[in-house]
């Protein structure tokens, strides 16, 4: 239950006008009862009402956006249409939190104070309770991550569909040898998609023919450590960014194995650099640009009135291009067809 006037009042067996009072600074109340009330309220985290008024009636027209890197080129398309669709009535200001919790509650708490209008983050890990404090105190938070709290909105383009769904075409293309690569990171999402991989080979049969790696860190080296010496073993291999894929298409090359000739290759996130790479990658579009533009008006609608939680998840989609084939008979292993 969300901390108010009255609940302080029965805890600290004080009237509300008393903790009113208290909370405004006013002299009337006895300075160690005032200090008691304070210190009690801070420490649940407790905004006074005429700050959640100010959030709702738009007083505050900040809005804040966290990430985990600003300067990864991922975000810019959500950034944008966040700005665009919050138009000239809110402001925007962007925060990097790195992936660290304890950054990110900084962060938070800086915010607070600043009693920004709406909140659209990227959390760092499944602790969330600071995250439902703020949407508690009047200040509406959006997550571009999937969580089961069902007190907090979040919008996200469903990757476990889509690994579902790719890892499904692979299959029925003839590829029975999948490999999937990621790397570690502080990004939840990556886990679920994981998790989803493992679980749909293992329901086809080809659990055991199909492997999961993960990178210390994204160089040249650490690949060649873990995945390179097994590439042959596989027909078709999933990365979970273009960086990772892109790294491997050169890799490949220099060892002269052929995409998508001896392996296939399909990635996430379908940067802008993807036409120019050889082969051509194959990516998962997730819909960064309609994310942003449905946080933005989820911020808007609960000022307008609309206060219950919205839990979105969006399509994500394969763009073809070149690094991506069926195997020539369907069904077959990847030795049959592997150099």
């Amino acid at each position: 239950m969300p901390t108010t006037i009255h609940s302080i009042a029965e805890m600290l067996d004080v009237s509300p006008t008393t903790v009113s009072m208290a909370l405004n600074g006013n002299l009337k109340v006895a300075e160690k009862t005032r200090k008691r009330v304070q210190d009690f309220a801070a420490k649940c985290g407790f905004v006074p009402n005429e700050s959640a008024r100010n959030f709702r009636l738009k007083k505050s027209s900040l809005v804040a956006i966290v990430v985990y890197d600003i300067s990864s080129g991922f975000w810019t398309g959500a950034v944008s249409a966040i700005e665009a669709e919050l138009g000239d009535v809110y402001s925007v200001i962007l925060c990097n939190s790195y992936g660290d919790l304890e950054r990110e509650k900084r962060i938070i708490e800086t915010l607070r104070l600043r009693k920004i209008a709406g909140l659209v983050i990227t959390p760092a890990s499944t602790e969330l309770e600071h995250l439902r404090k703020l949407n508690e105190q009047g200040v509406p938070v959006v997550l571009f991550e999937r969580t089961d709290d069902k007190s907090l909105s979040y919008v996200k383009g469903d990757d476990i569909k889509s690994v579902s769904d790719t890892v499904e075409m692979c299959l029925c293309d003839g590829h029975r040898r999948i490999a999937i690569i990621s790397s570690r990171t502080p990004i939840l999402g990556i886990a679920d998609r994981i998790s989803e991989f493992r679980a749909k080979t293992a329901a086809a049969g080809v659990g055991d023919a199909c492997k999961s790696f993960v990178l210390e860190d994204e160089t040249p080296e650490c690949l060649a450590r873990s995945f390179l010496p097994e590439a042959r073993n596989f027909s078709a291999v999933l990365c979970v960014n273009d960086n990772i894929a892109a790294m491997l298409l050169v890799s490949l090359r220099e060892r002269g194995i052929r995409s998508p000739e001896d392996l296939s290759v399909i990635s996430w996130n379908n940067s802008s650099y993807l036409d120019y790479l050889a082969p051509p990658l194959s990516s998962i579009k997730i819909p960064v640009r309609e994310m942003g533009t449905e946080a933005a008006q989820m911020i808007m609608a609960y000022h307008a009135g609309s206060c219950e939680p919205v839990q979105k998840l969006l399509k994500e989609e394969i763009v073809f291009r070149q690094s991506y084939r069926p195997l020539r008979q369907a069904g077959s292993l990847a030795g049959d067809n592997v150099a």
